[in-house]
């Protein structure tokens, strides 16, 4: 299944030219083998990284107090882009309690509407796991670019939690 969003594949627009088609412009399709443009391709790979860097610039650092708004606000972004693609039953799972006071809250989202297999047997249920927190972006000297200020180059996105584990969102 291939997911719209921040939570589909980021890295590289999933297309390919359709070789077996043996059309000399070289038809075009998705990964599941959907005719689309290329213009699209780019347009929705552009997008994506937008959606990336928005949740890149949040400094969701879960162990330091004082970012306790920054963590819940980065879990409210990854609420609404599930609601936006169509994730079903979204919330925030409080972890606060009286013997862990500084917990931060987890996303919970599901779509259990699966067709069953052409030989009628059920379809396995996936859970995806991912954390939305960073960890301190200490030393600062060590940086390139602020660290929650995403900025490309080399055809890479660098900010902290650009690879563990905001990138895989």
């Amino acid at each position: 299944i291939a997911l719209p969003g921040f939570l589909s594949n980021i890295a590289a627009p999933l297309w390919r030219a359709d070789e077996a088609a043996g059309d000399a412009a070289g038809d075009v399709t998705d990964a599941l083998g959907n005719p689309v443009t290329l213009t699209k391709e780019l347009d929705d790979a552009n997008a994506k990284n937008e959606e990336l860097k928005a949740l890149l610039s949040i400094p969701s650092v879960s162990t330091l107090p004082e970012h306790a708004g920054d963590v819940r606000r980065a879990a409210e972004f990854v609420a609404a882009e599930l609601r936006r693609i169509g994730m079903e039953n979204v919330r925030l799972i409080e972890t606060v309690t009286k013997e862990h006071p500084d917990g931060h809250p987890l996303v919970y989202a599901d779509w259990l509407h699966a067709a069953p297999a052409a030989d009628g047997r059920t379809k396995p249920t996936v859970l995806c796991y991912g954390h939305y927190d960073v960890q301190p972006p200490d030393p600062l000297d060590e940086w390139k670019s602020p660290p929650f200020e995403p900025e490309e180059r080399d055809g890479n996105i660098y900010a902290r939690g650009a690879v563990d584990d905001k990138g895989q969102m």
